[in-house]
């Protein structure tokens, strides 16, 4: 147990420098994207097309409703080995692949850290629809479409990938998001700390909340 707090304290001092690191690049010269570049977003859009999905309960706080639903997510473990972490993206209002095709921030830092990328899709958006078309058309269908819920979808997301993949139950999660997306990174790792050890909440106004 000692052990694990430890690779977890230092991973999170590990990601807090390279944060740090990163961040002051905005101040060095403009460098023009070449051709390697070009190369690599290209096989990040590749990535970012490869879905998967998972069986999700519409309401995971209630037993009077058990629909469920399929989330779409993806999941990338080119540069990860055994036991090295995995980077969240915690899904805001909008399609996984448009979130996944420009947040280059987790697709920089992965090889640095060996690192999992996995990008989730909010529930209600793209194609994680629990009532398809009908989805927006009824307030007893929209009632699920929650912070809480979604919150909920990326626990729940996260446990299987935990104990599903080979090498990753001890994994630890850093999440992501920006604005909206940054909210839920933030409340991530506060309602659940015993799944996500750190969050990097960009934009996010998280007292706005009532």
């Amino acid at each position: 147990m000692t052990a694990n707090i430890i690779t977890k304290v230092s991973f999170i001092v590990c990601f807090l420098l390279v944060c740090l690191q990163l961040s002051s690049a905005k101040w060095a010269k403009p460098r023009r994207l070449d051709v390697v570049s070009r190369s690599q977003n290209r096989l990040r859009d590749d990535r970012c097309r490869q879905f998967k999905t998972i069986k999700q309960n519409v309401d995971h706080f209630g037993f009077s409703n058990m629909d469920t639903y399929q989330q779409r997510y993806t999941l990338n473990t080119d540069v990860w080995e055994n036991g090295k972490p995995i980077l969240f993206y915690a899904g805001n209002e909008g399609d996984i692949d448009l979130f996944c095709d420009n947040t280059g921030f987790m697709w920089d830092i992965a090889p640095i850290f060996n690192a999992m990328v996995v990008f989730a899709e909010h529930r209600y958006y793209g194609q994680s629809l629990p009532y398809g078309n009908q989805s927006y058309s009824n307030p007893e269908y929209t009632r699920y479409l929650t912070s809480g819920q979604a919150l909920a979808d990326y626990a729940y997301l996260l446990d299987y990938i935990h104990s599903s993949i080979k090498g990753a139950e001890l994994s630890p999660v850093i999440v992501f998001g920006g604005s909206y997306g940054g909210m839920l990174a933030a409340y991530f790792r506060m309602k659940y700390p015993h799944v996500v050890v750190g969050a990097h909440a960009a934009s996010a106004p998280i007292l706005q909340m009532t």
